[in-house]
Formats: C-alpha cells, sequence, structure tokens
C-alpha cells in the first residue's frame, strides 16, 4: 500500500511534465526501447544508438530492457560537461543518485557512501575486471574511457570482490558495481590536446591520439599537472601547513586491440601514473607510483557461445614521509606501502532460445601486500607482510519470457590470507580462510514499451585486511594512520532493491528505486583521533540502510535538458553489547542527498552546464559520545564551453570550469576541509 501510495505521488506530481514535450514516440531510440531479444536488438539498431547496450550485466552485449537490475550510462558527452574538482574519477559519479561522492582532496580518496553503506560496497571494475574504488579512481584517466555503467543492487555473483589490503581494505559489490568501459571500437583517426590553468597555480597539460590500421587499433595518452595546492586541513589539525602544498601527476596510458579474425580478439591497456609533492611541510612529502594493466581476449565461438578470457596487474607504491608536529617539524620518519593484486576472470555466455543468456564461469585473484617504516637513523621496521588469494565459481542463467526477465545465479568462493608480519610481529595464527556460497536473483516486468518494474536481492561476503588487523601505528601517542584491531572476524551482508522506470516519452524519464541493506558484522571504519588522526576498524554488531531513490531526465528541446535527483536513506548499528554505538547512524552516509543539473545552449554557441547538490547530515563514527557531525550544506559548479572554430579537419573550443561557487569551506572528516571556490580554463583542440 506505502509503495502504491508513494508511485502514484511521484507519477502524479510530475505527470504534467510530460505534457511539454509529449511527441509521437520512436520505438527505437534513447531512453525508448522497443523489447526485442538481444540478437534482433543489435541488429535493429544504428551505431549512436549502440549506446544503449549494456554489457555489466551478462559480460556481453544486453539491451537495457533485458536487464534486472538499475543501469544508469555516462558517455564522453556528460563526461565533458562535469568538472574536474578533485581530479578523481568518482566525481564523474557525483551528481548519480544512490550515493555521496566525498573526496577529501586532490591528494586523497573518495570517502563516501553508497546505497546507505560505505563507498567500499560498490566496487568498481575497468572492462568489467576489478580495480580499487579508492586508489585506482585518483590513478586512471577518463579519456580512456567511452562510457561508465552504474550498475544498482546487488552484483556479487558475477563479480568477486576485490582483495585491498590497503585504504578502507577489502571492497564488495553488495550495494552495486561501477564499469569504466574502455574504449574499444576506433573507426577514425583522431588527436586532441588540451593545455589549461587554474587557481592554485595550477598548470594541466593533456594530449591523446587515435588511429586504426589494417585490423590493429590504438590509442595512446598523456595528462601532465602541476599545482603549488592551498590549505586543505583544519587549523590545527594534523594537516595544518607552514607552506602551500604541491604536487605533481604524471599520467601514461594506452590501448592496442587486435581483431585476430572477424569472431577473435585481443586488446592490452597499460596505466602508469607517478604522483609526487608534499603536504606544505618540509617534512610531509609523498610519492606514489600506480600500474594498471588489462589484458582481455574475446572470442565468439558460435552464434550461440561467447567466451571473454582477461587478466590484469594493479601495482601499488605509496611512500609518506612524517615529521614531529605538533612539537616540531623535524623529519621522524618514512612510511612504505606495496601492493600487487592480480586479478583473472574466464567467463562463457550460451544464448539460448529467445533472448535467454547462460553465463559461468570462474575467477581468481593474488595479492601481496607489505608496510615497513624507515626511521630517522634508517633502520627498517616491518609492519605487516600478507599473501592472499580469491578462487570463484559461478554460474548465472537469465530467462525472458514474453514481459518478464527473470534472472538467477549462485557463487562459491575461497579466500585464504597467509599472515607472515601483522603489526610488526609474527602472529600465532598465520593462515585463515573463508568459504562461502553467495546467490542473487532478480526480475524485471516490462509493463509496457515505457514503464517497467524490476526487484533483485543478493548475498556477499567481506574479510577484513591485513591494515585493517594490523594497522599501521607504532606509537599511539604521536603517530597518524591505522589503529590494529586483532580481533576482526568476516561480515556477511544482504542486498534487495524494487524500483520502477517510466519513458514517459522519448524526452522525458522517471524513476524510483528502494533499497534495503543488511550486514551482519559489519566492518566499519570509525575516527578515533583527528590529531594525530587516527582510525580503526571494527564489527559493528549488525547494520541496516534502507533508503528511496527518485530521478527524472527532461530533455525539453535541443538547446537545453535537465535532470533532479534526490536519496532519503537511513541508517542504524544494532550493538547488544556497546550501548555507546547502538543505534548510531552508519558513518560517511548522508540522511540525504539532492542534486540538479542544467545544461543549456546559451547564443554564440556557448553551452552552459550548472550543478545544484545538497548534502544532509552524516558522521565519522559510530560512536555517539564522540562522533563528530558533517554536511547540511549546498555545493554550487557549473562548466561552460565555447567553440571558437570548427571545420571538416579541426576544431577548438575554450572551456571554463567554476567549482564551489558559493565558496563553502565546509568540513569533512580526518581534519579535512574544502578549500572553497576555484577555476580552471582550458583550451581544447581536436583534429
Amino acid at each position: 500500500m506505502l509503495l502504491s501510495r508513494i508511485t502514484s505521488f511521484f507519477v502524479v506530481a510530475f505527470y504534467p511534465l510530460t505534457l511539454l514535450s509529449a511527441q509521437s514516440p520512436n520505438p527505437i531510440t534513447k531512453g525508448y526501447l522497443e523489447l526485442l531479444p538481444i540478437d534482433k536488438f543489435v541488429d535493429a539498431l544504428s551505431l549512436e544508438e549502440l549506446s544503449e547496450v549494456i554489457v555489466t550485466d551478462t559480460k556481453i552485449a544486453q539491451s537495457v530492457h533485458s536487464v534486472t537490475q538499475n543501469i544508469q550510462v555516462i558517455d564522453q558527452t556528460e563526461f565533458e560537461r562535469l568538472g574536474k574538482n578533485r581530479r578523481n574519477l568518482a566525481e564523474l559519479l557525483q551528481y548519480t543518485s544512490g550515493q555521496f561522492v566525498n573526496i577529501l582532496s586532490r591528494n586523497d580518496a573518495n570517502w563516501g557512501s553508497y546505497a546507505g553503506l560505505g563507498a567500499k560496497y560498490n566496487t568498481y571494475m575497468l572492462d568489467g575486471l576489478p580495480m580499487d574504488s579508492f586508489v585506482d579512481a585518483m590513478s586512471l584517466d577518463p579519456w580512456a574511457f567511452e562510457r561508465v555503467e552504474v550498475q544498482k543492487g546487488p552484483a556479487s555473483i558475477l563479480y568477486s570482490n576485490y582483495m585491498s589490503m590497503d585504504f578502507a581494505g577489502n571492497e564488495a559489490p553488495l550495494a552495486g558495481t561501477t564499469n569504466f568501459i574502455l574504449k574499444d571500437k576506433i573507426d577514425r583517426q583522431m588527436s586532441r590536446l588540451q593545455l589549461g590553468i587554474g587557481s592554485y597555480s595550477t598548470q594541466n597539460a593533456r594530449a591523446y591520439h587515435q588511429d586504426k590500421k589494417g585490423d590493429l587499433s590504438y590509442f595512446v595518452g598523456a595528462n601532465l599537472e602541476k599545482s603549488n595546492y592551498t590549505q586543505y586541513g583544519e587549523a590545527l589539525s594534523w594537516l595544518q601547513t607552514v607552506n602551500n602544498p604541491d604536487y605533481q601527476k604524471t599520467k601514461l596510458y594506452g590501448k592496442m586491440a587486435y581483431d585476430v579474425s572477424p569472431n577473435q580478439k585481443v586488446s592490452l591497456f597499460f596505466h602508469h601514473t607517478d604522483h609526487t609533492g608534499d603536504t606544505g611541510r618540509v617534512y610531509r612529502d609523498f610519492d606514489h607510483r600506480y600500474e594498471t594493466l588489462n589484458l582481455k581476449y574475446n572470442a565468439k565461438l558460435s552464434d550461440a557461445l561467447e567466451l571473454q578470457i582477461q587478466g590484469g596487474l594493479r601495482d601499488y607504491t605509496r611512500q609518506f614521509v612524517n615529521d614531529n608536529y605538533p612539537i616540531d617539524l623535524s623529519y621522524t620518519n618514512t612510511d612504505h606501502y606495496r601492493q600487487t593484486i592480480v586479478p583473472v576472470d574466464a567467463t562463457l555466455n550460451y544464448k539460448h532460445g529467445d533472448g535467454n543468456v547462460l553465463t559461468l564461469g570462474t575467477d581468481a585473484q593474488w595479492n601481496h601486500f607489505k608496510s615497513y617504516r624507515t626511521d630517522a637513523l634508517l633502520a627498517i621496521s616491518s609492519q605487516n607482510d600478507v599473501k592472499a588469494r580469491s578462487n570463484g565459481l559461478f554460474l548465472q542463467e537469465k530467462v525472458q519470457l514474453g514481459e518478464w526477465i527473470v534472472r538467477g545465479g549462485v557463487r562459491y568462493n575461497h579466500i585464504r590470507h597467509d599472515y607472515t608480519l601483522l603489526g610488526g610481529v609474527t602472529p600465532e595464527d598465520k593462515e585463515a580462510s573463508w568459504f562461502h556460497t553467495l546467490w542473487n536473483i532478480g526480475a524485471r516486468w516490462n509493463m509496457s514499451p515505457t514503464f517497467s518494474w524490476y526487484a533483485n536481492s543478493g548475498t556477499s561476503f567481506m574479510t577484513p585486511s591485513a591494515k585493517q588487523v594490523g594497522g599501521t601505528i607504532t606509537n599511539p601517542l604521536t603517530d597518524s594512520g591505522q589503529l590494529s584491531n586483532a580481533s576482526l572476524q568476516s561480515e556477511f551482508g544482504m542486498g534487495n532493491d524494487i524500483g520502477f522506470e517510466w519513458h514517459a516519452n522519448e524526452h522525458l524519464q522517471y524513476g524510483m528505486r528502494f533499497f534495503y541493506n543488511k550486514i551482519k558484522d559489519a566492518i566499519v571504519d570509525s575516527v578515533i583521533k583527528t590529531s594525530p588522526s587516527q582510525s580503526q576498524s571494527f564489527n559493528a554488531g549488525q547494520t541496516v540502510a534502507r533508503g528511496v531513490e527518485l530521478d527524472m531526465k527532461h530533455r525539453v528541446e535541443e538547446t537545453w535538458e535537465y535532470f533532479a535527483n534526490f536519496t532519503y536513506t537511513n541508517t542504524h548499528v544494532e550493538e547488544s553489547q556497546h550501548s555507546d554505538s547502538d543505534g548510531a547512524a552508519i558513518p560517511f552516509v548522508p540522511n540525504y542527498v539532492a542534486n540538479i543539473g542544467i545544461t543549456t545552449l546559451l547564443p554564440w554557441e556557448v553551452t552552459s552546464s550548472g550543478y545544484i547538490q545538497y548534502v544532509g547530515k552524516y558522521y565519522d563514527s559510530t560512536s555517539k559520545s564522540s562522533r563528530s557531525e558533517f554536511g547540511n550544506y549546498p555545493l554550487i559548479n557549473a562548466k561552460l564551453q565555447k567553440n571558437i572554430l570548427r571545420n571538416s579537419e579541426y576544431s577548438i573550443n575554450a572551456l571554463v570550469e567554476l567549482n564551489n561557487i558559493a565558496d563553502r569551506r565546509y568540513v569533512m572528516p580526518w581534519g579535512f576541509i574544502d578549500p572553497g571556490f576555484n577555476a580552471y580554463a582550458s583550451v581544447l583542440v581536436t583534429f
């Protein structure tokens, strides 16, 4: 009854807008698709309309109306409209409903949330192969991507956990997964060059080139940025500076794809990032190296069978220099973190019947994580040395029964950790293993070509990471970092959602999604101190997150369009043994986030995109007595693009980004603050 009333209210409230843009529906256009089996669907569409094909659902091309999950696609056109204030991939998702993007600075990761849970419950993937949503989001360059597919709802059958030991630890697709899809089909030669300057003495140069030679397609790119950044920490916090922080980030990347035959393709993608600088004090340098590889093989064995095999490398080297602040600014030590992860995946898809797809396969990961410290006398003290591996088997069947799509799958997963060192000592238990069988089901009812209901349910699990168990702190009185917790247990979660999608006409779309996520023994990261900055992970009993997402997109006419969405979330921890945490909200989850965005074509070939986001209240800890409150602030960003020259051979565009126009220096966890208003201007030449 409640669901029916909310749905009716949502439809009635926005229905008058459909009259503003009602036109004769085109049965095959973006946002207004005919219900066709995938083989007929692909044949019927033009290259432009193929942007509505989804690959995350089964790892092969599927129409949006054959997918039980809610999937939102962000393409290159939208990339160009968005600013890059923090230089993080998560900014591409900032205005997507259901999530809170909370990037602490240009030198730190996204500590936000997704569907009422921490950001680690929405995994990131590079072409379907897992990567780190904290580290790789700071490294990879968006010019390498064709589009991003945001799949909402449980996704733990086809896609495994990511076995990171750093930052927030392991990552699981309980609440969803985000697939960053590399450019694949290159049909013409094209080059891009962009030069820009901005606030904080920012200087940026980007270059990109793509071409096709016979059966070989390739692209290469580079991105160099330097900045004398600004104070991004609260006064007297561990981030307090005496000079402007500075950094230099260099990215080099490329991809080669070779058509072995009409039915076989092999591709290799590489990405290298150097990130060096300091945080504004003499002995607070950092020096990071990130290496990323993806090797992929696709084969169409027959009209019914498709095989995909891929493997990758994610190699992270991070180094921080520490001083004796706040006593003095003398050198004390250097922290080193090294992590190498090798993910592999083999998937076979069998298309049968009228639009049915059977997916089966196996995946694995190998991880080696080491952390150590060098003191002022160059003595080395090792802290953590852990090896881990994961093996998974998965099976999923998706059946198309007229207006209904029904999906079900199962995964068996084994994870093992081998501990050489934890917290600087050899542990008594040198090995730990976990075995779990997971399931996932979903259904979609296409009531008409324009209105669909969907529902999904599934399970996931997550093991504690070495950094969470062993910590990174030698002296709790003076050191910043992670406090150890040797008593951490693995967690088990269940995710659920139900919603509808309504394409009122080819220009107007509505959506509503309810989610309910529940985790037993959830591993929660909480702030213990802000000076020195210290956090600790612990099992928070049972956590529950429920909420609703409302979405609307409206293209009024050729010259302007807008979107609006609202996410309300209610979370709590059920902790019977610790009254201070019982009933507390899950950290980093605002009670609501609202977004509005408008893009319009102005005179003189100027395109303007403006965004308003309002973030509700959230906390940094489950301790009701010591937690800090954040949020309740608006954020206004804008981007202007002006075409200066365009002909058949090249184009020149000027771009201006205005970030945090209202100059709101809002406070974030761990002593970070937003530096306020900043601007960036560039010239982009395409030829």
